[in-house]
């Protein structure tokens, strides 16, 4: 006794053809997935570009801003350290001449004390 096929041919051949349009799907399936993958990948891309570009482009201009406030200090400081410079040479004026007053007014006391004491 032989046994019995499992298949008929025409359930092989349908079986078949469900296979392979089932795999077909899978396949246009899986290509547009890869597609889309693709394209949000250079998508992706071009955005981190673009961000650091932007990042890029701020960081140069903050550090041009640091270089001119930079420049700023070192000529105030410079400036500063002139006017301090300046300062000093009048304070050292005012100094010899407050010791010159004071000399004057020395003499003067000695005058009138001298004076005061003729007199009586």
């Amino acid at each position: 006794m032989e046994p019995q096929p499992r298949y008929t041919t025409e359930e092989w051949a349908l079986g078949s053809h469900m296979v392979h349009g089932s795999a077909e799907a899978e396949q246009e399936f899986a290509e547009r997935l890869q597609a889309e993958a693709a394209r949000l990948s250079e998508e992706t891309k071009e955005k981190t570009l673009r961000a650091q570009q932007d990042v890029d482009q701020e960081f140069r201009r903050r550090l041009a801003d640091m270089e001119h406030w930079r420049a700023e200090l070192v000529k105030n400081f410079g400036d500063v350290n002139d006017e301090i410079d300046a300062l000093m040479v009048y304070r050292q004026r005012i100094e010899n001449a407050l010791a010159a007053l004071c000399h004057v007014i020395e003499v003067n006391s000695e005058i009138i004390a001298a004076r005061y004491s003729t007199r009586f």
